[in-house]
């Protein structure tokens, strides 16, 4: 008579670690569709390329902005050195997102710039509690500004 597969042990042998190697596929496969559906629904850098360049490129900045800030932010306040072209305000100007009157949308909206990436990854974003989430000049006003 032969016996079953748990009373040979292969199933109490092998049982768990096949267990933990198909959640860690099934993570693994979830991560990277996640990861693409992100990716999909990253916000439009249209509109502010064509009021000029970045710091860096668009893939740069979306890893380094918040390093960028911190550095800039130190400067200014230990140094009393403030460089415009890496100010918060100028990031604003340039990412300002509006909605279909025109109006540029405030830091508490889901449809702001900053808050489109970082609603989905859970951060929380407290520059605006200090800053203005929206240009200080009309969106129009700004192409004569420059």
């Amino acid at each position: 008579m032969t016996q079953g597969v748990t009373s040979s042990g292969w199933l109490r042998r092998y049982g768990a670690p096949l267990a933990v190697g198909i959640a860690a596929l099934v993570i693994a496969v979830l991560a990277l569709r996640l990861a693409n559906d992100a990716r999909a629904s990253l916000p439009s850098t249209e509109m502010a390329a064509a009021r000029g360049p970045c710091l860096l490129p668009a893939e740069q900045m979306r890893r380094a902005h918040m390093d960028l800030l911190l550095h800039e932010r130190r400067v200014a306040v230990r140094e009393g050195i403030r460089n415009p072209q890496a100010s918060l305000e100028r990031c604003v100007t340039c990412h300002a997102t509006h909605d279909a009157a025109g109006i540029s949308l405030s830091a508490n909206d889901p449809r702001h710039f900053c808050r489109a990436c970082h609603d989905q990854v859970a951060v929380r974003v407290d520059c605006f509690s200090c800053h203005r989430a929206t240009p200080a000049i009309a969106a129009a006003d700004t192409e004569t500004a420059r």
